[in-house]
C-alpha cells in the first residue's frame, strides 16, 4: 500500500504560556505527513454538549498512515477538503496506534490515529 495523500500535523506544545506567564494551549507549525487516507469514525453525534441552548455536532475520523507515523494526544491535523487548498482542522484523541506491532486482529500493518471535530 502506498501513502499517496498528504496532511499536516501541528504538534501540541504542553506548558506554553502567554506574555503574562499564564498557561495557554499552543501548537507548532504544520508538518507534512504522508498518509494512506481516512474514513469516518465510529460515531457522529448531535447535541453532545450539556450546555443549555447549544446544538453541537461532533464528528470522528480514523486517519490511516504508515507504520511509525507519530501522532500524540491533542495534536491538531489539517486535512484537505477539496480543490484550492482548503482544509479542516481535526483534534487528535489519544496517541497513535501502531498496528504493525503484532496485532492479530488487523491485516492493516500501519498506524491509526483517532480524530474528532466539533461544530456549534
Amino acid at each position: 500500500m502506498r501513502a499517496g495523500k498528504t496532511v499536516r500535523r501541528r504538534p501540541f506544545h504542553a506548558g506554553a504560556t502567554d506574555a503574562l506567564g499564564n498557561a495557554k494551549d499552543d501548537w507548532g507549525d504544520p508538518e507534512p505527513v504522508a498518509v494512506f487516507g481516512w474514513q469516518p469514525g465510529s460515531g457522529q453525534a448531535s447535541g453532545t454538549t450539556t450546555e443549555p441552548a447549544r446544538d453541537a455536532t461532533t464528528e470522528t475520523l480514523l486517519l490511516m498512515a504508515p507504520a511509525g507515523t507519530v501522532g500524540l494526544h491533542r495534536d491538531r491535523w489539517e486535512l484537505p477538503t477539496g480543490p484550492g487548498g482548503a482544509t479542516q482542522t481535526w483534534d487528535e484523541v489519544g496517541d497513535a496506534t501502531d498496528l504493525s506491532l503484532g496485532n492479530p486482529f488487523s491485516s492493516f500493518g500501519g498506524t491509526t490515529i483517532n480524530l474528532t471535530r466539533t461544530e456549534g
